[in-house]
């Protein structure tokens, strides 16, 4: 989530001149406060990528989908290429207390970062709103949030996400 947010803000800023994908593996395998696998909380992420950056994916692919972290290493996997770390700006995290908090942050510098509560119906999501309507809570997932919407049929906003589980989910 917290990649994603800084590749899109970053392409923003630059008017589409920069596209670089950033490395999560980097970030997993190298900040030394990170839960590797089991996940991190956001403003921990965010601290690390202002101290110390990251790569891009091309230096670093992702490899834990297994659910092990390889150890740092700080070069790329490709000799040929550079190993340039890209920091976040200093301050660029914060809390978002309300959501009005959250829609002028996204309308203002772009997609925003945030925790999502996942509940056991979450598995079967297809598409559409998600709304929980059975079984228990099972973890956190951090996400992106890129918009907003109001729909008539709920009667109730929504946010639009963008979720990192990949296209077979």
């Amino acid at each position: 989530s917290v990649t994603a947010v800084m590749e899109t803000r970053k392409c923003i800023q630059s008017q589409g001149k920069s596209l670089v994908e950033l490395s999560q593996q980097d970030i997993i395998s190298c900040d030394p406060n990170n839960h590797k696998c089991g996940g991190d909380r956001l403003d921990n992420t965010y601290k690390f990528l202002e101290r110390e950056g990251t790569v891009s994916l091309q230096c670093k692919p992702y490899e834990s989908e297994r659910g092990t972290a390889p150890l740092c290493v700080r070069s790329c996997r490709n000799p040929n290429l550079m190993y340039n770390k890209i920091k976040a700006r200093a301050g660029s995290w914060r809390f978002l207390p309300t959501i009005n908090d959250i829609k002028t942050e996204i309308y203002t510098n772009g997609p925003v970062s945030a925790g999502m509560a996942t509940y056991e119906d979450f598995q079967f999501y297809k598409g559409d709103i998600y709304i929980h309507t059975t079984g228990r809570q099972t973890d956190h997932h951090a996400v992106v949030i890129l918009g907003w919407g109001y729909d008539q049929r709920y009667q109730s906003e929504y946010w639009i996400l963008r979720n990192s589980w990949g296209p077979s989910w």
